[in-house]
């Protein structure tokens, strides 16, 4: 039995599991992509590997858009050193999180933000090719 077939056959008994939580971020996932997106054009130019300017840019859009700046200074003090993507992931949760009635949804927001990166990167290969 190959590895794929037992993933496979994994995700098909998850199925149901997976349709539950897919359901459950639906909602969110335009959000999600609007909140990816911004993310993405403010951070456009820095290079990757610019840790430090990153999460710079990323608490000043926070700063405009978070009315508790103990939630900023935090998110600042916690991600000191985080790679970008680390960094931007988790400010897209954190706005994802602010939605009324997501917060109770973080798990699930993770994942509608990595689909939401997902798609944008595919929508931007997509226009280059």
């Amino acid at each position: 039995m190959s590895f794929f077939t037992k993933v496979f056959g994994w995700l098909s008994k998850q199925e149901t599991s997976i349709e539950k939580v897919l359901t459950r971020i639906e909602p969110y996932l335009p959000q999600a992509e609007t909140i990816v997106t911004t993310l993405s054009a403010i951070t456009t130019g820095i290079a990757s590997t610019d840790h430090t300017t990153i999460l710079g840019t990323v608490a000043k859009y926070l700063g405009t858009t978070v009315a508790d700046t103990g939630k900023v200074a935090a998110f600042l003090a916690a991600h000191t050193g985080s790679s970008a993507a680390v960094i931007l992931r988790d400010a897209a949760v954190m706005l994802l999180g602010m939605i009324p009635g997501a917060s109770t949804l973080v798990s699930d927001l993770n994942l509608a933000i990595e689909l939401a990166y997902s798609v944008t990167k595919q929508n931007a290969l997509t226009k280059v090719n």
